[in-house]
């Protein structure tokens, strides 16, 4: 196995998460170089090919056809090679490319995928990683910023009578008026919770990492008959809740029992620090190898992905409720159901 490590990706890829990958998915690995895909020639993988296991990054960009023309066409010039795939969120791209990779690491779970594969989680945006650790003094109860879509409304609804509390609506996503990396740092510092619903299709978000980062505590929902989050996170000590209703209750215990806080607060920073640990671990021995991995995610979906109650739960949320005629019913619903609520509001 060659000990140098070549990412290559193309220029059209964000930085959003280029932290997340140098600091966390490539943590460990020593000797790390990067180059653009556009900038490279047939005859430079003569080399590359030579001294690096190259190891192809990117996005939702793959559904761009002249990007992954160039990503297939530059694979067939090397003897291995392994895919960082950290797009995908709708679980409808095509697979394909995965059969010919030494290693898949993609965020967001699919347990219908035949081509083995790891996931992992979607990350965290750039700037929000957390070098020093500090225990804060909480002022909020809970706070939440993000775009008010699906069930968010009522989750507003549910929480907003626990002060004192910080919420925020953005229009979209990356919305440029939105509160700051750093600004949203400083208050996740100072708050005893962070809401983490759902993506807008996919469960995970970028949200439970930014939280665990900046020092609070993300409360999940269940993804219908199961925990979705198991299989990103393993044996996770988050808070969790069946319905959004229930998270008053459970805000409201620790907020009034500030010793069962702490100690849930300090689990969870125990953890986080050693399921970063682990990840960066075992993403290192997979690339150089070692298929003995020991962190527990990489178990549950190996092993429990295929369970009927979650294969049930991915085929209703991503191909029954995506099928046209239930889709725009279900959108009309929500659209009258939103509009009543702002009237109130």
């Amino acid at each position: 196995m060659k000990e140098k490590i070549l990412i290559i990706k193309s220029k059209n890829l964000s930085s959003f998460e280029n932290e997340y990958v140098e600091k966390v998915i490539l943590n460990k690995i020593n000797h790390v170089s990067y180059k653009y895909l556009e900038d490279l020639k047939k005859e430079d993988f003569l080399i590359i090919n030579k001294e690096f296991h190259v190891i192809f990054q990117v996005s939702d960009v793959i559904r761009n056809s002249e990007t992954f023309k160039n990503i297939d066409e530059c694979s067939k010039n090397l003897d291995e090679f392994s895919l960082i795939h950290l797009g995908d969120e709708t679980l409808s791209q095509s697979y394909e490319f995965y059969k010919n990779c030494k290693v898949v690491l993609r965020a967001y779970f699919n347990p219908n995928i035949k081509y083995k594969n790891y996931t992992i989680p979607v990350g965290f945006q750039s700037g929000f990683k957390n070098e020093q650790r500090t225990k804060d003094e909480k002022f909020y109860k809970w706070v939440f910023f993000g775009q008010l879509h699906n069930d968010r409304y009522r989750i507003i609804n549910y929480l907003k009578t626990l002060i004192p509390n910080l919420y925020q609506k953005s229009e979209y996503f990356m919305d440029k008026n939105s509160i700051s990396v750093e600004r949203q740092k400083e208050i996740y510092k100072k708050s005893m919770f962070v809401v983490c619903p759902f993506g807008v299709i996919n469960p995970d978000t970028f949200r439970i990492m930014e939280t665990l980062e900046g020092g609070s505590i993300p409360i999940i929902k269940r993804f219908y008959f199961t925990d979705y989050f198991k299989f990103i996170y393993g044996d996770h000590p988050f808070p969790t809740v069946v319905s959004w209703r229930n998270a008053s209750k459970l805000i409201t215990y620790y907020s009034d029992n500030k010793n069962k806080y702490d100690e849930l607060h300090n689990a969870i920073e125990e953890w986080y620090i050693n399921y970063l640990n682990n990840l960066s671990e075992d993403i290192k021995n997979l690339i150089y190898g070692n298929e003995n991995v020991q962190s527990k995610q990489f178990y549950y979906q190996k092993n429990h992905g295929r369970k009927l109650s979650v294969v049930f739960s991915f085929w209703f949320e991503f191909k029954f409720k995506r099928m046209k005629y239930i889709y725009r019913i279900n959108k009309i619903i929500l659209r009258i159901y939103y509009k009543i609520i702002s009237l109130i509001e």
